[in-house]
């Protein structure tokens, strides 16, 4: 893969995050909401029905979940990118050029 389609890649994947890491506050409002001032512990003893909040805290952990993942892919991306630039810088050319023909030898 090229570089440039990488680096391509890595900005709409920054956008995904932003977009992940937002869809995270509405969650933490209604958790917030649900809670009314509450510990987890007392509205898990007190509330009527549990199972919106439960399937509230899958969502989040399914988001932060995903922004971890993000993170760490993007590392290793860039790690990769930092590996294959030193070796196209230590070779002279990318590997696309040593597959190449040698130019013939022109005789004057």
């Amino acid at each position: 893969m090229q570089l440039s389609r990488r680096v391509g890649r890595r900005s709409s994947g920054t956008s995904c995050w932003s977009r992940c890491s937002a869809r995270t506050r509405p969650l933490e409002r209604i958790q917030q909401r649900l809670l009314g001032g509450r510990s987890e512990e007392a509205y898990f003893a007190e509330a009527e029905r549990i199972g919106p909040y439960l399937a509230l805290l899958r969502g989040m952990s399914y988001e932060r979940e995903t922004l971890q993942w993000g993170d760490m892919a993007l590392r290793r991306l860039d790690q990769r990118a930092k590996t294959i630039t030193q070796k196209i810088d230590y070779s002279g050319g990318s590997s696309g050029d040593r597959n190449k023909e040698p130019a013939a030898h022109v005789r004057h």
